[in-house]
């Protein structure tokens, strides 16, 4: 009975490569095939490390379709609300929502804003309904 007792108690105090993954859960995926997970997730950590230009990976990310939208980000600037934002080959971008008008626009980092469009999938519109309700911005109706 002890031994069984410590078998189940062991694993619990070994470190596991894989606490990595709560922390930056892209680079879990990218690294899950490595030979070597923790020298992966060392070596890419950095190229993923938080500054001016890169979204930060341990903020609360919520999925919609292929995107995957820093929620804890979003800044109003004018009547537009923009959040960093990433596509589904986790390519960074930004996001801008304009409640009043239910129109998105989309930028890559070192591009230009792509114009303002209707959505047209239902992720889209997902994705201003939740916004526009949590920023009690204009009326929500014919989302």
């Amino acid at each position: 009975m002890i031994v069984y007792t410590l078998l189940l108690l062991v694993p619990y105090f070994l470190p596991s490569p894989f606490l990595y993954a709560h922390e930056l859960p892209e680079l879990h995926d990218q690294c899950l095939t490595a030979t070597d997970y923790k020298g992966c997730i060392k070596h890419n950590k950095k190229a993923v490390k938080p500054n001016n230009t890169k979204p930060s990976y341990s903020a609360q990310w919520r999925k919609y379709g292929p995107l995957r939208v820093n929620w804890e980000m979003w800044a109003t600037k004018g009547n537009s609300h923009i959040a960093p934002t990433l596509n589904l080959q986790k390519k960074p971008l930004y996001l801008a929502i304009n409640c009043y008008s239910k129109k998105i626009n989309v930028k890559e980092l070192n591009g230009d804003w792509k114009g303002w469009e209707d959505p047209k999938q239902i992720f889209e519109k997902s994705i201003i309904y939740d916004l526009c309700l949590e920023k009690k911005d204009t009326s929500l109706q014919n989302i």
